[in-house]
């Protein structure tokens, strides 16, 4: 367009649109510029008038920002002025996750027996607490020995706003705020599946649990970890945040329970 441009830092996050850093770009970038996307942060190139520019697959510039990315505001003064409501968790939650708003994607990984399931039952309830609807899709652990007597060992209070189904279809989960997947290798659900998912429910937050390797990594795609805002590491009971992304901020540990005490379910 051979226009001098800058480049503005915009976090793209539904719940909080906001401009994070604008800086010059002391050359012409004319129709080499480029927009990259990734982790909810969109570098976007920007004129001297303040207006965006976007770019196709192939990092054309393609013309002024009018794509969905944006779609709530025009210019960069008006990112900086978006505010948005972080979800208001017990201060334990708050130094493993930070202040976090909806929707945000987790996901918990370990090996079986690491606590991943007692974590995420535990969080479900707290959420639960403080007025969240969750959607706990148990796959086949639902109904299972091991499962009920984890649901009792821990005193989960399921009910109509903590509902436990089997299938994801078994109910709307458009009506709820939090949908866990228990687990993505067990329900079948690859990176594509997910991404999918978040485009059918863009405003639910979703919990996945998946399986860890020998060398304590998640399973399947590499992919997984650009879809989601938190990793959450599960190891003998042991919970970890900050090792891995956490784009809120939050590193800190929780025991969920004492080795001795392991149970099948966890």
């Amino acid at each position: 367009h051979g226009e001098q441009i800058g480049l503005a830092a915009i976090s793209t996050h539904d719940c909080g649109q906001q401009a994070v850093g604008v800086g010059p770009v002391l050359e012409d970038r004319g129709a080499g510029a480029i927009a990259e996307q990734h982790a909810g942060v969109a570098i976007l190139p920007v004129n001297n008038r303040g207006e965006f520019f976007g770019a196709d697959d192939e990092h054309r510039v393609v013309g002024a920002w009018h794509d969905e990315l944006l779609a709530d505001f025009e210019t960069v003064d008006e990112a900086r002025a978006m505010e948005f409501d972080p979800v208001e968790t017990a201060e334990e939650w708050t130094r493993l996750i930070g202040r976090f708003c909806l929707p945000t994607h987790f996901l918990v990984y370990g090996l079986g027996g690491s606590g991943k399931t007692t974590f995420v039952l535990i969080f479900c309830q707290h959420l639960a607490s403080i007025g969240y609807r969750i959607y706990y899709v148990a796959g086949e652990q639902y109904r299972t020995p091991a499962f009920t007597d984890l649901l009792n060992r821990l005193d989960i209070q399921a009910g109509p706003d903590f509902q436990i189904v089997g299938q994801m279809d078994e109910l709307n989960p458009a009506s709820f705020d939090f949908i866990v997947l228990d687990s993505k290798d067990k329900l079948d659900i690859e990176a594509d599946d997910f991404e999918a998912l978040t485009e059918q429910y863009p405003e639910q937050s979703f919990i996945i649990l998946s399986h860890a390797t020998a060398t304590g990594d998640f399973t399947g795609r590499k992919r997984w970890r650009n879809l989601v805002e938190v990793m959450v590491k599960a190891e003998g009971g042991l919970i970890q945040t900050g090792m891995d992304k956490n784009r809120w901020g939050g590193s800190s540990e929780m025991r969920v329970y004492e080795p001795k005490e392991q149970s099948k379910a966890a």
